[in-house]
């Protein structure tokens, strides 16, 4: 039931971080919270990650997404005012800013734009700010965790390579 596997690459640290992935929950989302896939400043710590969870009423289906910046709680999640389909695959885009150490959310975005819109929901007060981020980090602690599937996960510095078509390879 608990699983942390963590996949390092050269540090970042300045500017912007951005992690971008498919994301598909795998039936309903009985959980109330769980972490899914994120970014870290080491093999070590949690840093800025989504949440899935069932909705405040226990609805199972269409579930809820929150992120927090670097906290392990799930008192400390923001969550989207959007709920999701399990039946549906979703563009999940994860943003660091280390200069302002603001998380920020993004689901479904327009692939190959190259604006940035705004996000679907910030977290910048939870946990501690991280000054690098080097690694992918894919955590599922406790008995009640989400079953998803990922694919396309990409880690880059730059909007448009987040969200650049299959066509184009990330940097």
């Amino acid at each position: 039931t608990n699983y942390i596997a963590y996949k390092s690459f050269t540090a970042i640290t300045t500017g912007t971080v951005y992690l971008s992935y498919l994301y598909q929950a795998n039936g309903d989302q009985g959980q109330t919270a769980s972490e899914i896939l994120g970014l870290s400043n080491s093999a070590t710590n949690s840093a800025v990650k989504i949440w899935a969870g069932k909705q405040l009423d226990g609805t199972k289906n269409p579930f809820r997404i929150g992120l927090t910046r670097s906290s392990t709680s799930s008192t400390d999640i923001v969550w989207c005012s959007t709920t999701l389909s399990t039946s549906n695959v979703y563009l999940i885009v994860i943003k660091y800013d280390l200069a302002t150490t603001t998380a920020s959310l993004f689901i479904n975005p327009v692939v190959g734009t190259v604006v940035e819109p705004t996000a679907d929901v910030t977290a910048a007060t939870d946990g501690t700010a991280r000054t690098s981020i080097g690694y992918l980090m894919f955590k599922h602690n406790g008995s009640s965790v989400a079953k998803f599937y990922t694919s396309g996960v990409r880690v880059s510095t730059t909007w448009a390579e987040a969200v650049a078509s299959q066509s184009v390879a990330p940097q």
